[in-house]
């Protein structure tokens, strides 16, 4: 089992039938949307901000998938882990896929 499995098991395991949007708030994440910002072409659908504690979605027909990326990246700091930013993404992928299972 990878990082990223082991993540959406813990999470589920103290959130069985909850949204990500609902884990997000139970763990103290505030959600907010705003307007897409273009970066060099690329789509960028939400992001993770410490600081604040806050997911920001970019795209709301994305939002349970972008909630539950972004929920990755909260449990990394959580944990204070810092991988390569190549290989977080790919990890938060694969968490939010059986997040949402």
């Amino acid at each position: 089992m990878n990082k990223a499995q082991g993540f959406a098991e813990e999470i589920r395991s103290f959130y069985p039938d909850e949204t990500p949007g609902e884990i997000a708030l139970k763990e103290g994440l505030r959600i907010s949307f705003e307007k897409p910002v273009d970066l060099a072409g690329r789509k960028r659908i939400s992001e993770y901000r410490p600081k604040t504690k806050e997911i920001v979605i970019f795209y709301k027909e994305h939002e349970d998938e972008a909630i539950a990326h972004e929920i990755f990246h909260y449990m990394e700091e959580k944990k204070k882990l810092k991988p390569g930013r190549r290989s977080s993404e790919e990890q938060a992928g694969i968490f939010a896929k059986y997040l949402l299972k």
